[in-house]
């Protein structure tokens, strides 16, 4: 297919084919099997013959496609259970700032004309000026000459300066 064919929209059935029955790198699965409860039938299915695809009674492929579901609703909903308990594990573990310390802000701005990527997200330095809550502190800026007013932010968008910074 040519760069700028105008013929695409032909091709998206393949495409789309490829993508259903190509392994998902996050799940391990298949979007295929994920969404219809069994793999895709491709064309080489069609023409090679399975000896193991036949249905022995009635109600075997609904019962088979039910079982194949209910395993991988509990395989996705394991895999899940695990990154939240990791992710939670990350984020809500006791804080070990006191006042007075050093830290970088996380202040996700939007600088006109400049990608987010190479905008600088970590601003600072900060002052931790007091614990307002179990995950909330009140910071303000290190440098006293500066315009920026206290703010009271979440113990996730702070971390440790790395250097140590004399007022």
């Amino acid at each position: 297919m040519a760069r700028h064919s105008k013929d695409w929209v032909e091709h998206l059935p393949y495409l789309e084919l490829a993508y259903n029955s190509k392994v998902n790198e996050t799940t391990g699965l298949t979007p295929f099997l994920v969404f219809l409860g069994r793999e895709a039938k491709l064309p080489a299915d069609m023409v090679l013959p399975n000896e193991h695809e036949g249905f022995p009674v009635e109600g075997y492929a609904v019962r088979k496609i039910l079982k194949n579901m209910e395993a991988i609703y509990k395989y996705l909903k394991d895999k899940e259970d695990c990154r939240i308990r990791r992710n939670a594990m990350r984020y809500s573990r006791e804080p070990v700032l006191q006042d007075g310390d050093i830290v970088w802000y996380l202040a996700a701005r939007n600088v006109p004309d400049k990608p987010l990527k190479v905008t600088k997200q970590w601003t600072g330095p900060w002052k931790i000026k007091r614990r307002v809550a179990q995950v909330l502190y009140e910071i303000e800026p290190h440098d006293p000459t500066c315009r920026y007013p206290a703010i009271v932010v979440h113990v996730g968008r702070i971390k440790k300066f790395g250097l140590a910074l004399t007022a």
